[in-house]
């Protein structure tokens, strides 16, 4: 059970504790006081990942898409828009053999990803 300063529950409106549901993946960190165990703070895992950091090779760059062959030898493809940053130089787009690392979130699109950015290595 989990108490908010010695009383169980949200009715003390200190959390959101009561939008927790069953099945959220949550992050608990605690220490020990007293021998008790105190947690001091609970964060709900996302579903999908916010952002990614994704290493690899380019492997094509076609239209609106870029497939990147990471360390372990997959292909990610990442949708790019105009709102994308290459650095360290803007007016260079990635090439076929660069090694990248592509900064990038989930696609309001669709279910792949969206790059944020292309940072050649």
């Amino acid at each position: 059970m989990l108490t908010i300063d010695g009383k169980a529950g949200a009715e003390q409106n200190l959390s959101a504790i009561d939008q927790l549901q069953v099945g959220d993946k949550v992050a608990v960190w605690a220490q020990q006081v007293n021998g008790q165990t105190i947690v001091t703070k609970v964060v709900v895992v996302p579903e999908k990942p916010e952002r990614m950091h994704y290493v690899g090779l380019v492997a094509n760059v076609a239209g609106d898409k870029i497939d990147v062959v990471g360390q372990q030898g997959e292909t990610t493809s990442f949708r790019v828009d105009a709102m994308v940053q290459y650095l360290p130089e803007a007016s260079r787009a990635p090439q076929v053999g660069d090694t990248v690392t592509v900064v990038a979130k989930p696609d309001p699109k669709g279910d792949g990803w969206l790059a944020v950015a292309v940072v050649r290595q």
